[in-house]
């Protein structure tokens, strides 16, 4: 599956809670409660930046996890509906 890059909009999105999925992936899950709570906190560029860096990061090196890849069928699926 090809995956849309860290600076797709989505991530960043995903990570500020302007939109939301029902995750499948536990390590995602876990990951991206803490992003979220970091962005909330300190919410300049570059620490969102870097916070959706690090969620497509834990995607990107569990392409091969079947809830990984449901999860991004879910949020990047939905996209292009």
């Amino acid at each position: 599956m090809d995956m849309p890059s860290p600076s797709h909009r989505i991530w960043v999105d995903i990570v500020t809670r302007k939109i939301g999925y029902r995750l499948d992936f536990l390590a995602a899950k876990v990951l991206l409660a803490r992003l979220i709570q970091s962005a909330a906190e300190d919410q300049s560029a570059e620490n969102i930046s870097a916070c959706a860096e690090k969620l497509h990061a834990v995607y990107a090196k569990n392409l091969a996890v079947s809830s990984a890849q449901r999860d991004l069928k879910t949020i990047f699926g939905s996209e292009r509906s």
